[in-house]
């Protein structure tokens, strides 16, 4: 990731002399954070500016905790930019290990919806056919009350 910086110049006159003040202002911390997807795992994107978290496509990564470690360390660190959150899941398929660190990011909304009155959506994208995936969907708005779900048929994912 990069921090962006923009280098500005004040200059002030005064009659004997002439003073050179420099500052920097550093832009929002809030840049996009962006994995692509490999046959094994998803594509991460995390935008706190628009309040957006994307995982989409297959999740199925030798060791899910290594893999999602990093992604739930960036959404800790940025879930304070914004006090309304889209978490979209657009999944082909999930194997054990990784539905259980998709709850948790569900279940770390809650919590700080709890604690802070941040609030969430999770919006969960299945194909037309895949009855298995909008099951997976239902079963997490069964289990974990209170989430707010948005369930989406499409096409294609």
């Amino acid at each position: 990731m990069t921090n962006h910086s923009d280098l500005h110049l004040k200059v002030q006159f005064d009659k004997t002399k002439i003073r050179w003040s420099f500052y920097i202002i550093f832009a929002s911390m809030s840049e996009i954070y962006r994995i692509e997807e490999t046959i094994k795992t998803p594509e991460i994107v995390i935008d706190p500016e628009q309040g957006l978290i994307c995982i989409k496509g297959r999740s199925l990564p030798e060791d899910a905790i290594e893999f999602y470690s990093p992604i739930i360390n960036h959404i800790r660190k940025s879930a304070d930019e914004k006090d309304f959150y889209t978490i979209r899941f657009s999944l082909e398929y999930v194997n054990t290990s990784s539905a259980s660190v998709i709850r948790s990011i569900m279940e770390f909304f809650f919590e700080k919806k709890n604690k802070d009155g941040t609030d969430f959506l999770v919006e969960w994208c299945y194909e037309e056919d895949d009855f298995e995936m909008e099951e997976t969907g239902r079963h997490y708005e069964q289990t974990i009350p209170g989430i707010p779900f948005k369930f989406i048929e499409v096409q294609s994912l």
